[in-house]
């Protein structure tokens, strides 16, 4: 089966107009590219009209470019498990507003981190919490045909794959499945077993490569400079059929944005070759 190559806006949102990204993934061969919503710059935020949304939308069609999803990084500020109850409902309304500019995008999947655990909210309220905020929005999102993807994230919540898989089953709903970060998926133990037992709940993958430091701690790092065995995440992802984006999301450059794209996209594609490789 066949998998699509995508690349995250964030790198070049300083650099470049959404157009601009959009015409610089398709000269790199990118086949979609994932937007992020952020609360007031980038190419697309909260404020943003849909005749902009959709004039993006048409912009990337006629370069060619899917937009398969969408994410934000604004439920780090507005977690969807904060102990403030004002805080969850913006972190709701958030989501809201993203299945429907995702509508706009022609986006079928939106990228939403569950909560965070911390000293003011214990780790079984979070999985409760969680579990009924995903559960109430299941209605918008069907009927937007939109996917809820779960994230892995940096939030000491849904530590181990095994954990996920039930936060998912427990929910037993077709609109909410995982979107993998593989990166990140490393630090809690080896993506591919992340991969096998997600299987057929994956909804999107997130590509980027970390490496554990001699302090003991993890950094992002540049693809195949890290600890991530791309060839058993690549051999895996075959294995349970996995045909949807990879999505790249490297660190930005602080000058030449068009050298990071190039870097990016040759970097998937030696990744979704690697099961060519003889003996792999």
């Amino acid at each position: 089966m066949s998998m699509l190559k995508g690349i995250g806006d964030w790198p070049f949102r300083h650099v470049w107009t959404g157009k601009e990204i959009i015409e610089n993934a398709s000269k790199m061969k990118f086949n979609g590219i994932e937007f992020n919503i952020y609360e007031s710059d980038g190419p697309i935020n909260l404020h943003s009209s849909p005749a902009m949304v959709k004039e993006l939308a048409a912009h990337a069609a006629d370069y060619g470019i899917e937009l398969p999803s969408l994410s934000t990084v604004l439920h780090n500020q507005y977690s969807l498990t904060s102990a403030d109850k004002n805080i969850r409902k913006q972190g709701e309304e958030i989501v809201l507003r993203m299945i429907e500019m995702a509508s706009q995008l022609g986006a079928k999947t939106i990228l939403v981190v569950p909560g965070h655990v911390s000293a003011d909210v214990p780790y079984d309220q979070a999985y409760a919490v969680s579990q009924e905020t995903l559960i109430r929005l299941v209605p918008s999102a069907l009927s937007a045909g939109i996917t809820i993807g779960i994230e892995n994230v940096w939030n000491k919540f849904l530590l181990s794959p095994l954990e996920f898989v039930r936060f998912l089953d427990e929910m037993n709903h077709p609109s909410i499945k995982a979107y993998l970060d593989i990166g990140n998926a490393r630090i809690a133990g080896f993506p591919d077993q992340w991969i096998r037992l997600l299987e057929k709940r994956l909804a999107s993958v997130h590509v980027k490569d970390i490496r554990r430091s001699t302090k003991n701690d993890y950094g992002v790092v540049p693809l195949f400079n890290g600890d991530v065995d791309w060839p058993a995440v690549i051999r895996t992802l075959h294995e349970v059929n996995y045909d949807g984006y990879l999505i790249a999301t490297p660190a930005a450059y602080s000058i030449l944005p068009e050298r990071l794209i190039h870097t990016a996209s040759q970097d998937l594609t030696a990744i979704m070759e690697l099961q060519r490789v003889k003996g792999r």
